[in-house]
């Protein structure tokens, strides 16, 4: 269980403002504005990751890195294809544009994960009021790829233990993990019962739920989530008055 003040912000309030500013960077028309609004949203999301517990992996910043060129360099390809010229500002406008929704979709993505453990996930559901067959597959979902990838390091550095190579390359690491994953999830599905004995015996499978000093930090959680809502508000009101 986490404390109330070491997780002041419940993870459903860090994606409501993620959606929210990414919904704004999307509806806003005007090329100038929003390439500005996104600029301060990608700013933001990367002060969030500086504060992370811990690092992002560099393959995450170089598959950002990678998908934004490559949507800024097609986006104007196409114009240009079109017949417009290279002088004409608005094909970059457009092109810088639809480079910074995509910035703001895949930084907001990186910082969300860099912030949000799964521990923090399962926390808020146990004091939620959604049914209880979502809050358990919720559940499930979010522990499983960190157990997934936990029993996957765990046989690697076993096997290099014992003298086998290490796999390196993303090649290598494709058809490693392809060979491994289906044994690693046979052993986890046999497992599902034992889970399901533990979540008993906390109470999550009952309808009753008990709530804790952590409700709290709802105050902050409205204003995140306010906060959000006003983003898209915003956005709608600065494209219909454009």
């Amino acid at each position: 269980m986490t404390d109330a003040g070491a997780r002041p912000i419940a993870p459903s309030s860090k994606f409501a403002l993620y959606l929210g500013a990414l919904l704004a960077v999307y509806i806003l028309r005007d090329a100038v504005a929003a390439m500005a609004f996104g600029a301060a949203a990608v700013v933001f999301a990367l002060v969030v990751i500086t504060r992370a517990p811990h690092p992002v992996p560099r393959l995450r910043w170089r598959a950002a890195l990678v998908f934004i060129l490559w949507v800024f360099i097609m986006r104007a390809a196409l114009d240009l294809v079109s017949g417009s010229g290279m002088r004409d500002t608005v094909v970059w406008l457009t092109a810088g544009r639809q480079a910074v929704r995509v910035a703001v979709l895949a930084v907001g993505i990186i910082a969300l994960l860099a912030v949000t453990t799964a521990r923090d996930v399962v926390d808020e559901l146990e004091t939620s009021r959604i049914p209880r067959s979502a809050r358990l597959l919720v559940m499930m979902l979010v522990q499983y790829p960190r157990v997934l990838r936990d029993r996957y390091e765990q046989i690697v550095e076993a096997q290099v233990a014992r003298g086998a190579d290490r796999p390196r390359s993303i090649t290598q690491r494709v058809t490693h993990g392809a060979s491994l994953l289906l044994p690693i999830m046979q052993s986890e599905l046999n497992a599902v019962g034992e889970r399901a004995t533990l979540l008993h015996l906390r109470g999550l499978d009952s309808q009753k739920m008990v709530f804790t000093v952590r409700d709290k930090v709802r105050g902050h959680d409205h204003l995140i989530r306010g906060a959000a809502v006003l983003l898209v508000v915003a956005a709608i009101a600065a494209r219909f008055m454009s």
